[in-house]
């Protein structure tokens, strides 16, 4: 079963923090990557790496995958607060050439109470002849909005959600690529921020 759990320096679990019945629904090898802390302690950020297979399916190079970050106290006084989240579709290489892929949450970096730091990574795979591969990393800020909460909710595809979190871009990495060195060109796959 899906968890964040608590254990200490030694391996000992401590507990397990409870969460919406709906993250049963995490496909397999795409459920929670991204978890950060509130600067203050208060908040735990938990972020689904796409859609639960009941909000509907992943991001495909015509829209994005619909997906959730989940608040979490670590207190366990206050129930877990979720938020709908709408990654970007998966880039393509070319314009002109068919391509297969992925893109989802793997990281997010808590910068206050309300604002994250949301890594977004898509692996693109382009077919035909010649074939190419990349990976694409951008990093987006979020504030959390109530118009785009989703507690308690089964299904974001039977009820929707009024709102998705506003995101703007910070950073394309690809936009560095002519200031890397030649080795670190091709960028590889990203799933951890720190400050």
């Amino acid at each position: 079963s899906p968890g964040v759990f608590e254990y200490t320096r030694e391996g000992r679990l401590v507990r397990s923090l409870p969460l919406p019945v709906a993250y049963l629904g995490l496909r397999p090898n795409l459920g929670f990557e991204a978890l950060s802390a509130s600067p203050d302690g208060s908040r735990l950020f938990a972020g689904a790496e796409s859609s639960l297979r009941q909000d509907g399916t992943p991001a495909t190079a015509e829209a994005g995958a619909l997906t959730r970050l989940l608040v979490l106290d670590p207190s366990g006084r206050n129930r877990p607060r979720e938020y709908a989240y709408r990654t970007e579709p998966v880039p393509r290489l070319s314009p002109d050439r068919p391509s297969k892929g992925d893109n989802g949450v793997p990281e997010i970096l808590a910068l206050g109470r309300d604002d994250l730091l949301v890594m977004e990574r898509a692996y693109v795979e382009e077919q035909g002849a010649g074939p190419r591969s990349a990976n694409v990393i951008r990093l987006f800020h979020v504030r959390l909005d109530a118009k785009a909460e989703v507690t308690g909710r089964w299904s974001l595809k039977t009820a929707p959600p009024v709102a998705t979190l506003r995101k703007t871009l910070v950073l394309d990495l690809a936009t560095l690529s002519a200031h890397l060195p030649p080795r670190l060109v091709n960028l590889e796959n990203f799933e951890a921020m720190s400050f």
